[in-house]
């Protein structure tokens, strides 16, 4: 006949004797004998550090490691509060639109072609400086395809004086959000 021990269903901070006399608990190394398992030393003369959890942690790596995110933040931060241009949701822009003001694409002609906001005016980025004159003095939503070129195009004219507002997330949220698009014979049209 044998005896099975019952199994515990609580468990007791680590370090302290098991309760109830029972040499061994669920989930816990044993008392008074190696903690660790086998294989893997203490580091310190600390129970539950192991070499693999300290590897490579020295107090430089650990800072560098917490100071990255942190600088990546405040750069972003900064960079929100010094931007001279406005980023609208596409439920904003389309207050914008209908409000009358000039929808600046400055994806490339194909992509353009593709599919865009009805009444957009197109100027890929890469030609944009050369024919910024071509834009009127009316406040200017810029969009791409998913943001960064918009961004590049709107801080630029913001810094020529525009009253400038970019599509955060760019058409692909438009898009997605359920908003039309439509190409140049006025069928429905697609993001690329």
């Amino acid at each position: 006949m044998s005896t099975t021990q019952p199994v515990r269903t609580t468990t007791e901070p680590v370090g302290l004797p098991p309760v109830g006399g029972a040499s061994q608990s669920v989930g816990l190394p044993p008392v008074g004998g190696a903690s660790e398992p086998a294989g893997v030393q203490p580091v310190g003369g600390v129970s539950g550090r192991t070499d693999r959890l300290a590897a490579g942690s020295t107090p430089e790596a650990r800072r560098r490691t917490r100071r990255r995110p942190l600088t990546a933040l405040l750069r972003a931060a900064k960079a929100r509060f010094t931007r001279r241009y406005r980023q609208v949701l596409p439920r904003q822009a389309q207050t914008l639109v209908d409000c009358g003001t000039l929808v600046l694409d400055v994806r490339e002609p194909h992509e353009f072609q593709a599919g865009h906001l009805p009444g957009s005016q197109n100027i890929p980025l890469r030609e944009l400086v050369r024919r910024k004159s071509e834009l009127a003095e009316a406040p200017v939503l810029v969009v791409d395809r998913s943001g960064p070129r918009s961004e590049l195009a709107a801080a630029m004219l913001a810094d020529e004086g525009h009253e400038t507002y970019d599509l955060r997330g760019g058409l692909r949220a438009w898009d997605y959000s359920g908003r039309p698009l439509t190409t140049a014979d006025g069928g429905s049209g697609t993001v690329l």
